[in-house]
């Protein structure tokens, strides 16, 4: 292979502008020093309020590229970085990572001068541009990172380079990152599938020609441990006018076909490298035009797989080994139908899916509406293709425009989701960063338009979100086992030198407790020494929560999912009221054993037990009665000589109100038997 002429990672030139100053101040900042406090209901931000720096106000910009945990609770951060406080600005953007703990600290990485930087490690550099795209763990102790290289041959072409990192940052392949395309074309849109053998699947993109008309294609190779291809040559799975490239399907318009609009496709490739579906794939549907390129594959787990896409609803389609249509020739809709939302259904775009430890899938995808409104929807699918919700949820819907939404799965198969926002019309503060996660059973945990996570001056963007290797520690009265998030974003609030444009990394830990949700109930009245049954409807209500309302009543909860895997729940509560109950309205309290509450106003009204009145249960309100009431009288409920006989109104004193009710009675025979004596 020609000699690079991209840099090697070591000695730049000092700055007195790098941020290698401040490593020691962050990374002093204590975990167990810091201030919690809540996002919104259903979630609590763990870390500092506006997030946890780990990489202060070097000049940049900079971008966290595909994150992925090390192997020992930390994370691997590659990063495409200017770094223009340091490098000359022919250098574009470099490959540069970080390397985070289970606490937040950075780790050193490589020998140069930024292997301590908390902004990142440089690990290739040179004239023009050299990005990160994607990074895999390979084994717990080789991270493999796929990176394209602008200027690494004549006439300016890109490249495609894999190279694979130890824990502290030692190239392992070569000391030089192993080119997989062509040095004739340009190449792009790289993607790593680890083989589980040690090496690895790698597709990418080719330009052919752009004269006459632009024809490319797209090829796999796959590498062992030491990175050396297994097969004489890349398999070429697809070739056309587009050939565009997209994850482990591809979109590809083509001018032989009596449709030559752009559809979604599959091929399927052997371990050998045999290609096993007819020449240029299969399309996953037989509708019009797919138009949004991106889509996702995930395998079924027999020899076939799952392919998610939009157009313009989102869809899902199941390929047999075979490459044939499972779900059939339209596939399932993921998206609702018309009519079944308040606004207007618009075009579905950037589908993405999750495997769940159970097999199933979360679906998520972004959907352009009526009147400006935009969401971010979720949905889970069975791989035989059932939908246990029945409909899908929205993560957020509003007009002010959102975007790049990235997600993760929690320890206890939460989904958890962010993403780029900007409903503020504070123009100092264009880009915030919002959260939203969604569980198993299709219940959000915080409110519909998500928490705010970082919600700034500056822009806050590029958000990806990780699942932490360990629990960090909550506050007092927050559950230590809710399931947690751990987001890492862009963030420009922090000036530079003298002021200048500066890019820092933030962090932040996010707890999600449930959120509780009972439908409105018609008032229940119930007298005194009585008990009744009331049935609820709700949603996030934990078997084992509280429920009470107030002195004197009893409450009995009971709680049974409408649905094993969907939404909804029914409380049944047992309530009984006591003898000596205060009359009026209770408001219902519920208190999930996580912390999550809520409840009702006005549930139950308690009444008085007509019978008060005969004070001494004889059957008849007469002059014992009254000689009770009179030796109380004037007493309240915390004196000497008070009774809750002769407080006939249970207001907490025995006073003329009571005196009132046993005159108004006075004389009548009452029917104790139903009560008994007192």
């Amino acid at each position: 292979m020609k000699a690079p002429r991209w840099r090697l990672p070591e000695a730049p030139r000092p700055s007195r502008s790098s941020s290698r100053g401040t490593a020691a101040f962050f990374c002093a900042l204590g975990l167990c020093a810091l201030n919690p406090s809540p996002a919104a209901a259903g979630s609590n931000l763990l870390l500092e309020p506006e997030g946890h720096p780990f990489c202060s106000g070097a000049m940049g910009p900079r971008i966290i590229m595909s994150p992925v945990a090390d192997g020992m609770g930390g994370f691997f951060l590659p990063a495409l970085d200017d770094h223009r406080s340091d490098l000359p600005a022919t250098e574009q953007y470099d490959v540069f990572m970080v390397h985070l703990d289970g606490d937040l600290h950075t780790l050193r990485l490589g020998e140069g001068l930024y292997a301590d930087d908390p902004c990142g490690a440089l690990l290739a550099g040179g004239t023009g541009n050299q990005e990160p795209w994607q990074a895999a763990l390979v084994a717990p102790d080789r991270l493999a990172l796929v990176m394209v290289f602008e200027t690494e041959v004549g006439d300016d072409r890109s490249q495609v380079f894999v190279q694979e990192y130890d824990p502290q940052g030692r190239e392992l392949l070569d000391r030089y990152p192993v080119r997989v395309s062509s040095p004739l074309y340009d190449a792009s849109l790289p993607v790593i599938l680890p083989d589980g053998e040690g090496g690895l699947f790698i597709a990418w993109s080719e330009t052919i020609g752009v004269q006459p008309a632009y024809f490319g294609i797209s090829l796999l190779q796959r590498l062992d441990a030491l990175g050396r291809p297994l097969w004489s040559s890349p398999v070429i799975f697809t070739g056309g006018r587009f050939g565009d490239f997209v994850g482990a399907s591809f979109w590809e318009p083509r001018d032989d076909e009596t449709d030559p609009n752009g559809h979604v496709r599959m091929q399927r490739v052997s371990g050998d490298g045999a290609v096993i579906w007819p020449a240029g794939g299969v399309r996953v549907w037989s509708g019009g035009t797919t138009d949004d390129m991106a889509s996702r594959v995930i395998a079924d787990g027999s020899a076939g797989a799952i392919v998610l896409f939009a157009s313009v609803r989102a869809r899902a389609q199941k390929m047999s080994p075979a490459g044939a249509r499972l779900w059939g020739d339209e596939g399932i809709v993921l998206s609702a139908p018309d009519g079944n939302d308040p606004i207007a259904i618009g075009t579905a775009r950037s589908a993405e899916a999750l495997a769940n430890p159970d097999g199933s899938l979360y679906v998520t995808w972004e959907e352009a509406r009526s009147y400006g409104y935009k969401a971010i929807l979720v949905r889970r699918l069975e791989r035989d293709g059932r939908l246990p919700w029945p409909a899908p949820v929205p993560a957020v819907a509003h007009n002010g425009g959102m975007r790049l939404h990235r997600q993760g799965l929690l320890g206890d198969g939460t989904l958890a989701i962010v993403w780029e926002d900007f409903r503020t019309a504070d123009p100092s503060d264009p880009m915030d960063l919002y959260v939203q996660a969604i569980d198993p059973r299709g219940r959000p945990k915080t409110p519909p338009g998500g928490a705010p996570l970082a919600a700034l001056p500056g822009r806050q963007y590029v958000p990806s979100v990780l699942r932490p290797g360990r629990p960090f520690p909550t506050p007092p009265g927050v559950d230590g086992a809710l399931p947690q998030a751990l987001v890492v974003w862009s963030d420009s609030r922090l000036p530079g030198p003298d002021e200048g444009l500066a890019e820092s990394y933030f962090a932040q830990v996010v707890a999600f407790s449930s959120n509780p949700m009972l439908r409105p109930a018609a008032t229940v009245a119930l007298t005194e020494s009585t008990s009744t049954t009331i049935v609820l409807h709700g949603d996030d209500l934990q078997p084992g929560l509280a429920a009470g309302a107030g002195d004197g009543v009893t409450v009995e909860p009971d709680v049974t999912p409408d649905a094993p895997d969907g939404p909804g729940d029914t409380l049944t509560l047992r309530v009984s009221v006591d003898p000596d109950a205060a009359p009026g309205p209770r408001a219902l309290t519920i208190v999930n054993p996580d912390g999550g509450m809520t409840g009702l106003a006005g549930l139950i009204e308690v009444g008085l037990d007509p019978r008060r009145v005969d004070v001494d249960r004889s059957g008849r309100v007469d002059g014992f009665d009254l000689a009770v009431l009179a030796r109380a009288f004037g007493r309240g409920r915390a004196e000497a000589g008070y009774s809750t006989v002769a407080d006939v109104d249970a207001n907490g004193i025995v006073d003329g109100s009571d005196l009132a009710l046993l005159a108004a009675r006075f004389g009548d025979s009452i029917d104790v038997a139903a009560g008994g004596t007192r």
